[in-house]
Formats: structure tokens, sequence, C-alpha cells
């Protein structure tokens, strides 16, 4: 519920504030260590248009634009001073969530004075958030060049790191930030992460242990803490935890975020309220603010788009729609609108509007990952299954760390009977993301089935280290898969019984019906051909713990 999720920004530029002077030399010492990289040139700022906007906040835009025209038309203004005026009226659009705008002003403050933490670390959020990786990683190894020891800089570019699929990559900037404050329960679950990519599993339980006594309400270290309690064996410990499981991460204190909500007036303080109740899982309270932006700001789409999106979660689809509709309505290029307007119809049965909707959001933002594998699966469960390829395909190349993405591009490619593409896919994508377990026991089903590269000893060691990591159902059907490849049909069975148990206690019906179907197989000594069933979804079964013996189940 991202506000800035498929923000359009407007690409007129306004040249309200002139063309400022060419950047005099800086009169800053320099840094303990050089920046890299540091922009010498000017670029002209995309401007939001004022018309659509609170007229208190475009007053307030106005007012920071007249500000700095002023200083670049003042006679010996200095670096510092135009710079200051750039970097503030880049504060303004970032806490607007006028992205582009923001990083175009602030580019042009770091062209005057480049040995300037804030304009790097500001500009390092941005590009995080607009999901470049590249730019963001400089940006804050910068800011950190000037400032080694600011904490949240180092969170965020050890964050960068894990999201890039780069675990030792990530690791000396939690070490570092955990050195400065024992206190982070964000660097503890950043260091459990790594630890629980490792299968370092008692490591990880310590250290997730810690970041969750230190922020409770995370739900996201509960989910992490679970997963290592798995790995460790203790399935009643990672059942209590995974059902505490969620999205919400630890809070990280930032002063310089603090300034930008400082700056937000009317319906945007409301947002930002919405937005932290979401986090914390209080959707109850974010539609309160919600409606509380809309009431302030009626005609801001994205007040309803977010206010639907909470109606939605609350179980009042028909407020979500209309919701949606007028903002809709209000801006016909809204790529969210009509993203979430296909995620309601695909739940009330309408494909074929959902199918509408998602490619209508995708031809205004092609860049929409969570469209493009929202199409995907919806076209998959049409059996379109070369177009679904393609969308599939796309979501991971925008998120390379969508693991579902990269399993759906698998699936419909078997489905077109191209298993030695949907295998070298696969190969690709664990190459780049051997941490993700997920990735591993879909990779062995490929090996097990696919008469192109079978490989039933790999497939058997990738589906085990899956399941050591997650006793899941998914898992120890995919070791099922390996031993009967390579012959053990007595190990297979055995497997197969302890998914189909697991299946049966939890009262999946059509679950255990096709797990019952594998094991019949094992049993008369045939293997699996098929790496999925047919109506398998990319994303994994639910958290379903599956108990197996493995000294018992290594052979027959």
């Amino acid at each position: 519920m991202d506000r800035a999720l498929g923000l359009v920004i407007s690409t007129a530029l306004l040249g309200a504030c002139g063309a400022p002077p060419a950047p005099p030399p800086p009169s800053d010492p320099p840094p303990a260590r050089a920046v890299r990289s540091a922009p010498t040139q000017l670029i002209e700022v995309p401007h939001p248009p004022l018309g659509g906007l609170d007229p208190k906040v475009a007053a307030l835009f106005e007012r920071q634009r007249a500000r700095l025209g002023a200083v670049i038309q003042k006679p010996g203004a200095t670096a510092a001073q135009v710079s200051e005026h750039f970097g503030q009226l880049g504060q303004h659009y970032q806490a607007y969530n006028y992205l582009e705008a923001a990083a175009a002003c602030y580019h042009n403050a770091l062209s005057f004075t480049p040995s300037e933490f804030r304009w790097w670390y500001y500009l390092g959020l941005v590009r995080q958030r607009q999901g470049q990786a590249d730019e963001s990683t400089l940006c804050l190894e910068n800011a950190l060049a000037l400032r080694p020891n600011h904490i949240p800089a180092l969170l965020a570019l050890g964050e960068t790191h894990m999201k890039r699929g780069q675990p030792r990559a990530a690791q000396p900037y939690f070490k570092r930030a955990r050195a400065r404050d024992r206190s982070s329960a964000a660097a503890y679950y950043g260091l459990g992460r790594i630890a629980l990519a490792d299968q370092s599993y008692a490591e990880a339980v310590e250290l997730l242990e810690e970041s969750a006594r230190l922020a409770p309400n995370a739900s996201a270290v509960q989910y992490a803490l679970g997963m290592a309690y798995r790995g460790t064996g203790n399935l009643e410990q990672a059942a209590e935890h995974l059902r505490q499981g969620g999205e919400v991460p630890p809070p990280v204190p930032d002063p310089l975020r603090d300034q930008l909500d400082a700056l937000q007036l009317g319906a945007m303080q409301h947002m930002t309220r919405g937005t932290r109740a979401v986090q914390a899982g209080d959707v109850q309270s974010a539609a309160i603010e919600f409606q509380q932006a809309v009431a302030a700001a009626p005609n801001d789409p994205w007040a309803r788009i977010n206010l639907g999106a909470a109606l939605a979660q609350i179980g009042d689809p028909d407020g979500a729609q209309k919701q949606f509709a007028t903002a809709l309505e209000l801006d016909p290029g809204s790529a969210k609108a009509h993203f979430n307007l296909g995620l309601l119809s695909a739940q009330r049965g309408d494909d074929q509007a959902a199918l509408a909707h998602y490619r209508r959001a995708l031809e205004l933002d092609p860049r929409d990952e969570e469209a493009q594998y929202a199409l995907g699966n919806a076209l998959r469960r049409h059996r379109h299954f070369d177009q679904a390829a393609i969308h599939f395909a796309r979501a991971a190349e925008l998120a390379p760390e969508n693991a579902a993405a990269h399993i759906g591009a698998a699936m419909s490619l078997v489905q077109l009977q191209r298993c030695e593409a949907a295998q070298v896919a696969l190969e690709q994508a664990y190459e780049q993301r051997t941490d993700h377990l997920d990735l591993a026991q879909a990779l062995a089903r490929l090996l097990s089935c696919c008469e192109s590269g079978r490989d039933p000893q790999r497939a058997l060691e990738l589906a085990r280290r899956a399941y050591r990591g997650t006793s899941s159902f998914d898992a120890a059907e995919a070791v099922a898969m390996a031993y009967a490849a390579g012959g053990d049909y007595k190990a297979a069975a055995r497997w197969q019984e302890a998914a189909l148990a697991a299946a049966e206690k939890a009262s999946l019906i059509e679950l255990a019906v096709d797990a019952g179907q594998a094991l019949d197989r094992y049993r008369s000594g045939r293997p699996c051909r098929a790496p999925w069933r047919t109506n398998a979804s990319p994303t994994p079964t639910r958290p379903l713990p599956v108990v197996v013996d493995e000294q018992e189940g290594a052979g027959g």
C-alpha cells in the first residue's frame, strides 16, 4: 500500500526558477574518503504541476521554488547557498513522493557541494524507492564515505544488498550498525536472515530472538524466526512464530526521515500515518487515516487507492471497488487503480475483467512487476502458457528477488513442453539466489522429472537442502520425486506418505488427493514425470510442516 507504487510524475519541465549558474568549485573540506561519481552537470527538474494539488501544498511548493530562484539570481551566492536551496526543494518533493523531481534537485545540490552527506543519503533513499539498486548503492556508499557510522545509511545499504540477493555484501553493513547500536532490532534482523541463508540455524535463532525482543511487533522477524526454528528441527516453536509472521519489518529510528515527515501537510500527514499503521499490521486504523486523507483531499487519486486497498483488506470489497473506480475517474492514467481493480475482479471470480485491468495497468506502466506477475498468473490459470511465460519472465527481470515469478515462468515453459528452457531459466535464477530454498526445491523437481538434464543425485541434494530449511510440504514432495527419479521407490514412498499425512491433518482435501495419487505411483514403482500438479501455484503451499525421519527415509 505504498503510495509511491506506480506514481505517475509529470515530465513537464517548469522553468520557474530559471537556469542556475554553473556550479562553482566546492568550498567544503574534502571528506575522509572521497565520494565517487559526484555530479558535475546540472539537470532540469521535472517540477510537478501545481493545479491538482492541495492549495496548502501548492503554496508550499511555490514558496520553495521562489526561494531557489531568488538565491540563483542573487549576486555572489555561494555554492553552499545554492546547494541548500536545491536540497530543501528536493526534501519537499520527496516528502510528497515526487521522486524524480526530488532526485533531480539532490543531483543539482550535489553538483555544488559533493561532500554534503544529507543529499547523498536522501538521493540514495529515493533511488531505493524507485528500484534503482545500482544508483542507490552508489549514493549510500558515498553518504557513508562522509559519515561512516550513520546507522540508518548502514541499514539501508545492507537492505539494498539483501534485495539484490547479495547477503555476503550486506553482512558488513549490518555488523557495523550492530556495533554502533546494540539496540538496533533491524541490524539483528539483517544478520539473522544472513545466518538463515547460510543454514546456520542455531545462530539465526539467536540473532532473530534478539531482534524479536527489541521489536516485538515486527511480524517479518517472527516469520524469519519461524523458518530458523524449522531449520533446527524445533517444529513446535517454528509453527508458533510462523503463525505470528507477516511483512512488518523492525523500525529504524531516523531523524532525517523524520524531517521529511515534518514537511507534510493536510492529507499527506494522514497518508503517512495510514501507511505506518499498515506496516504495523493495524489495517483498521489505516483505513481511518486514509478516510481522513480522502476527506482532506477528495480529488487525490492516491488517497482513494490507499483507502480502497485498506477497505479490501478489512473485508469491504464493495467500498474498495467504489474508491478504485473514483480514483480512475480522477486519473484515467492510474496504473495502480487498474491493478487493484484487477485483484478485486480476480477475487470475485471475474477473470475476464481481471485480465483487462491487468493489461491496462501494464499499458500505463510496463515496469509494474506486481501487475506483470498477476497477469502471468491469470493467463496461466486460463492455460495461455505462452503469454504467461512472457509476463512471469518480465516480472522476474524487474524483481529478481521474486522467486514465484521465476517458478511461474518455469511452470509455464513445462506446460509448453519446453523443459530444457525451464531448467536453464531456473538454474540461472538459483545461481543468483542460492539462499532461496523455494528456488532450490523447484529446480529439484525439474532435475527429477524432465527427460533432458535429469540428475536425480543433484535433485536429491537440492530437495533435502530445501527440506532442512523449511520442513515444508513442497520440499518433502520434491525429496520424494528425487528418490523416485533415482529408482529408490521405498524412500520415495516414505517421504510421500509423510507429505500426505500433513495434508490430511490440515484438511487440505484436494492437496491430499494429489499426494495420494503420487504415493500410489511410487508404490507401484513408477517415477513422477510432471514437476508440478496441474493446479499448482507458483507460490509455495502455505506453511505446512512435514515430519520425516531423514535417516530412516534415506533409502530403501
